[in-house]
Parts: C-alpha cells; sequence; structure tokens
C-alpha cells in the first residue's frame, strides 16, 4: 500500500490452506483492504494483476464459483467502506513489487531489516467469523442490546431487562 505521502506499507500472506491463483488473488485484495481499513483510508486505488478478479469485481466478467461469488461479495461489502474505491488492472510484467511480495512470503531471509507486514492465513477469509457492524440502529432487534452496551442503559420491566443482559454477553463494542 502507497500512500500519497510515499509511504509504503507492504503486506505478504502466506497460505497454510490449499488455495487456487484465483482464491490467492482474492485473498490479497481483502487483506489489501483490510490494511487499508485499519490505517484510515478513505480513497483507495486497488491494483491487480489478474484479469479475471478484475474483471468481476468490475462487471465485466460473471463470476459462476461459488467460492469465487463469496470472495467478490466480501470484496463489494469492504468497498462500501471508502468514500472511493476504484480498481484497476495492472498487467503482470509491470507488477515486480508483487513478485517480491511473493517470493518473501515462501523464504524469509535473516537479517532482512525490511519492514513488511508478514501474515499466515489459516483459512479462507470468506470462511472467516462474520462481524456485525452495527450504526446507531436503536429501533432493529438490536436496539436494546446497543443501548446496554454502549450507555448501560436497560429497559425498565426487569424481566426484558434480565433478557437484555443474556443476550448482550453474546456480543462486544469495538468502537464507536
Amino acid at each position: 500500500m502507497e500512500g500519497p505521502d510515499g509511504v509504503l506499507i507492504e503486506q505478504s500472506l502466506r497460505f497454510v490452506f490449499k488455495a487456487s491463483n484465483n482464491q490467492a488473488e482474492y485473498e490479497a485484495l481483502l487483506a489489501g483492504m483490510c490494511l487499508a481499513i485499519e490505517v484510515g483510508v478513505k480513497d483507495l486505488e486497488a491494483k491487480s494483476d489478474s484479469q479475471m478478479v478484475f474483471g468481476q469485481v468490475t462487471g465485466s466478467f460473471q463470476t459462476k464459483d461459488p467460492q469465487l461469488l463469496m470472495y467478490l461479495e466480501r470484496v463489494r461489502h469492504l468497498t462500501q467502506k471508502f468514500e472511493s474505491f476504484r480498481f484497476a488492472h495492472v498487467p503482470k510484467e509491470q507488477n515486480s513489487r508483487a513478485d517480491l511480495l511473493a517470493k518473501l512470503a515462501s523464504t524469509k531471509r535473516p537479517g532482512n531489516n525490511r519492514s513488511v507486514i508478514q501474515e499466515t492465513l489459516k483459512q479462507p477469509s470468506i470462511e472467516q467469523e462474520e462481524f456485525l457492524f452495527i450504526t446507531e440502529d436503536f429501533d432493529s432487534w438490536m436496539g436494546d442490546i446497543t443501548r446496554y452496551l454502549k450507555d448501560d442503559q436497560l429497559p425498565k420491566e426487569e424481566e426484558q431487562a434480565s433478557k437484555v443482559k443474556k443476550r448482550a454477553a453474546k456480543f462486544v463494542v469495538i468502537a464507536y
């Protein structure tokens, strides 16, 4: 990931599971998008040398494989977290940095002081636990739970308050 001021964050992934080339391309895209969200990026331009993934994400190719469709849905979900998201195709011969990171994921040289995030994925991103993101939705079934977790407010009726406490034990507010 490269910022407008030239700051560079590199990340390589190692898979403990079997992944097709297309899955690996989607995993790389998702990891990059998640990293961008984590560091507060608002406008993201992602690049891929996979013509198929590029075509599926931009809608010019159909996605028939159910597993790749789940990856595509995860990408679409994450694009909504950015004010703007652009996706560009970069020919493989112009993507030497990605090749270096791919080699880095399989070999680690001792004494190498490069600052690279190396992550090992034990399972595909599409199989990981889902998180529920709530944005001030107090009128839904989550309202009482949200009010209790955020503001320590319980319903006045004792039986209902007890139910909310029990249900709230299964949730956590990470940030608000």
